[in-house]
């Protein structure tokens, strides 16, 4: 088996940081990073609204890469640097409730993803590091800060799905997973994130602000614009908007219903509080099945069983857009605490810890040992007799837990830790795991993991699925360097007609497995997902069973000059009509229904009854010429085993 030391990855991971050759970027860090002091908060005191500057008291340098992940199956199957990527380090020193002035540092990454921010903070204090790149969802980590120095974080960012609006004014992704309406925005984009396969994008920690832990049946990210391009934060008061999230099935199992009797149910609804780097509780929405009908209390049971036929989707008022979560808040946990030590069994200060779920969905936000090398995490505890802490439906559940730590260049991981059923929150009554080494049976080496499996869609063999294993903590360029001498790092692959697959990981510290299906027939093309995140290397073979994720129509758009049809087919009425000029790609005409679309042909440039021409805004379109091309589109009218599809084509005309 062929290996990397773990000072090897980091050491290659971490390179030479920033490169501070690049002047242009290092003037564009320290302009962004002043106006983001402003921008982030006024910093005004409330007695002569003078600014009040803060003053930290120290710093915690933080450095890493931040990378571009896989986006699907018409997107790359592998990480790539996120050059130009914007990281902002920040602390609410004063404890006001914004980001002030000198309360927060902002970096660009450079070509290679590499950065290095010298983090203001005290000890004691929580950082809030966000990753961000234009189209990209936000990715939000936080420091628990129990001594200084510095320490390497590397982020991944997912891309956003753009939302376009409907004819009842609703903005929504092409695959249906999201939807805002009841607000008046130009553009927007948002992600919907699996709990249990994104574990590593989900912000901040799986706890809320009153020491609760949080298991998640669903969390988006939102970015929307106004009509100047401004971004939308708050809403004006007393004004509301809906959100709209499909819950993944993975998470059907922890679905509990708030209010009994009330004939729906209710789900809570928490926010992500970007200066304290903490879940805040903010209401509750209810679920709705795929035709937006409210679900009865009674069918809970066959959706914890998820015997449920049809999507379920999470629906709330909210008055202002950041990161929202349906959470179910479990206030009886545990608390592990313990202690990073040498070789020769002294304290390792600095030392950043992570903690992860092994038999549940959760993680807690990284620390920095004290000067004492010990840290402290609350956790999921264990079942006692007759319990179920979770409510997951299950009694006497065992939890455990994994624990890495970084150190000067080095990662280790630990032995999992099954965890007490005794109740326990930082720092008392926490169950004490002693001392933790930083030898070399504990460091992290890169191997190679053989996978095998099967790829099936509702229990039968899904063949030619694309199949790819990859640890998103290794630097893109170290797996080049350890895969080339070798023949045996085929971390990507397709099933076979039995939907049997064999693929090659590079691993690390944690393999995300993932499949793509793409079915396709005459008009539909239906796309279906899969993933398992693995601790260690299987031994077993594993099975990738397929979700739908989203669907589109091609249509066969034509148009006769001699009676100016403009037609399609084999899907009806459209919502959209647009014709571009072929030689300047300028819109000539731009029509629009909002009340259930228009049927098949449109005499062009006749406006059909619904709709309206938004382009040009006086007067008839000029004629349609050879080489320009018409694009027909719709959101709602085309359904595939249920689910409906966008609908678009386009035609060059001769």
């Amino acid at each position: 088996m062929n290996r990397f030391s773990s000072s090897q990855i980091l050491g290659f991971i971490n390179g030479q940081g920033v490169k501070r050759s690049v002047v242009l970027n290092i003037f564009l860090a320290i302009a962004i990073s002043i106006a983001f002091g402003f921008i982030h908060g006024c910093g005004c005191d409330d007695d002569d609204g003078s600014p009040s500057y803060v003053i930290p008291s120290d710093q915690l340098t933080i450095s890493g890469h931040v990378y571009l992940s896989p986006g699907g199956a018409q997107s790359q199957p592998e990480l790539i640097p996120a050059d130009g990527a914007q990281v902002t380090a920040s602390t609410d020193l004063n404890n006001n409730g914004v980001i002030d002035f000198n309360e927060s540092a902002t970096v660009l990454a450079d070509n290679e993803g590499s950065y290095r921010v010298a983090a203001p903070t005290m000890i004691g204090k929580k950082i809030v590091l966000s990753f961000y790149k234009e189209g990209y969802a936000k990715l939000l980590k936080t420091v628990e800060v129990n001594s200084l120095g510095e320490i390497i974080l590397d982020g991944s960012l997912t891309k956003m799905d753009p939302l376009t609006k409907d004819d009842l004014d609703r903005w929504r992704d092409d695959a249906g997973t999201v939807e805002v309406s009841g607000i008046d925005i130009s553009s927007g984009y948002a992600r919907v994130f699996n709990p249990v396969t994104d574990t590593d994008r989900f912000p901040g920690s799986f706890s809320d602000r009153d020491g609760n832990m949080l298991i998640s049946g669903v969390f988006t990210a939102f970015e929307l614009n106004d009509a100047k391009g401004k971004r939308i934060n708050r809403l004006k008061n007393g004004e509301t908007a809906e959100i709209r999230m499909k819950v993944p099935k993975d998470t059907w199992d922890v679905i509990q219903d708030l209010t009994a009797g009330n004939g729906q149910i209710d789900v809570p609804m928490y926010y992500f509080d970007e200066a304290s780097g903490e879940w805040i509780r903010d209401g509750q929405g209810w679920l709705e099945n795929g035709d937006r009908a409210k679900i009865d209390e009674g069918q809970i049971a066959i959706i914890n069983n998820k015997s449920f036929t049809g999507e379920l989707f999470a629906v709330s008022n909210v008055s202002h857009f950041s990161y929202w979560n349906v959470d179910w808040p479990v206030d009886s946990h545990a608390c592990i605490k313990g202690r990073i030590v040498d070789t020769s069994g002294n304290p390792v200060a600095g030392a950043t810890v992570n903690v992860e779920g092994v038999t549940y969905s959760g993680s807690s936000s990284p620390q920095t040992t004290d000067i004492n090398g010990e840290f402290c995490v609350d956790v999921m505890r264990s079942e006692g007799p007759g319990e179920d802490v979770d409510n997951d439906g299950t009694n006497e559940e065992t939890q455990s837990v994994l624990i890495s730590a970084t150190s000067q260049g080095k990662m280790y991981r630990f032995t999992e830790i099954d965890v007490t059923t005794e109740q326990g929150s930082c720092p008392d009554g926490c169950m004490d795991i002693g001392n933790l080494s930083m030898n070399a049976d504990n460091e992290v080496e890169i191997s190679v993991c053989e996978i095998s499996g099967q790829v099936t869609k509702n229990g039968s063999p899904a063949d030619e699925a694309f199949i790819f294993a990859l640890d998103e903590t290794l630097n893109p360029d170290l797996l080049i360097d350890f895969c080339n001498p070798f023949d045996n790092c085929y971390y990507f692959t397709t099933s076979d007609s039995n939907g049997d697959f064999s693929v090659s990981g590079v691993y690390a510290t944690k393999l995300n497995l993932m499949a793509w299906w793409l079915f396709t027939d005459e008009t539909f093309y239906v796309y279906y997902t899969a993933q398992k995140n693995l601790f260690y290397c299987p031994s077993e073979t594993l099975n990738l069973d397929l979700e739908f994720q989203y669907c589109w129509a091609m249509l066969s758009v034509s148009y006769n000059d001699v009676n100016k049809y403009i037609s399609w087919s084999p899907i009806g009425d459209m919502q959209t009509i647009i014709v571009y000029d072929g030689s300047t790609y300028e819109i000539k005409w731009f029509i629009n229904s909002e009340n259930g679309g228009f049927p098949s042909p449109v005499t062009y440039p006749n406006v059909p009854g619904g709709a309206t021409q938004l382009i040009p805004e006086i007067g008839t379109a000029a004629s349609i010429e050879s080489g320009d091309m018409i694009s027909v589109y719709s959101t709602s009218g085309a359904e595939y085993d249920g689910h409906e599809c966008v609908s678009f084509g386009d035609f060059i005309v001769e």
